[in-house]
């Protein structure tokens, strides 16, 4: 019953708040995270069904999780995921957080296809592999990995991640039994997450370039 009233009021406040200056402010966000953790208390992992998948979702995201639960997490930008991969190709999900967009990407290129997911994150990686496990994603190469325009180091920015992570340039093969590198003899699409650049294709997803492979 909580648990009801507390994602009626989100999904409300999102209708009325979303993209406004009330959205930005910090008092928001907070008022935001008490009221979701009275429906779920941190470090829960939430099971939830979405967009004909099974996922595993940690109740510390309350970007996400919130979304979801009350369907509205990138719809439409699944949608034409969906429209845009077909039988056989090959996505490339930099950035593949906890697998969404990696699971939905295997159900639609199919075994015929191959979905590389890179993600650096350690306890996000952990959500990807048991999400892609879940959903029965053979056809999937995993990478707890970043991805950059050479190989080498690079500053960790996530709160969970320590140290330095290691990058794979996108040029190398990466996927040793698969057959198929990040460069294949077809042109790979690929979705890089976050800075609104979300699909981009042809190998310059790092700067926003090229036309995806439709």
């Amino acid at each position: 019953m909580m648990s009801r009233f507390v994602l009626s009021t989100i999904k409300l406040g999102k209708r009325f708040f979303y993209n406004t200056p009330i959205h930005r402010l910090k008092v928001t966000t907070t008022i935001y995270r008490k009221l979701f953790q009275l429906a779920y208390k941190p470090g829960e992992i939430v099971n939830v069904r979405y967009e004909g998948s099974d996922f595993q979702v940690p109740s510390n995201d309350i970007t996400i999780l919130p979304s979801m639960l009350t369907d509205n997490y990138e719809k439409l930008e699944l949608a034409v995921l969906r429209e845009i991969l077909k039988p056989g190709m090959t996505f490339v999900d930099v950035g593949a957080n906890i697998g969404i967009h990696t699971v939905t990407a295997a159900k639609a290129v199919g075994d015929a296809g191959c979905v590389f997911g890179f993600e650096p994150e350690p306890n996000n990686f952990r959500m990807l592999t048991e999400n892609t496990r879940r959903n029965a994603c053979t056809n999937v190469v995993l990478e707890n990995a970043a991805v950059g325009s050479r190989p080498g180091g690079a500053p960790s920015r996530g709160g969970s991640v320590t140290g330095r992570m290691r990058t794979r340039h996108r040029q190398e093969p990466t996927a040793s039994g698969k057959g198929v590198g990040l460069v294949s003899q077809e042109r790979p699409l690929f979705r890089k997450a976050g800075h609104g650049h979300d699909v981009a294709g042809d190998g310059d997803q790092e700067r926003g370039r090229g036309n995806p492979t439709l």
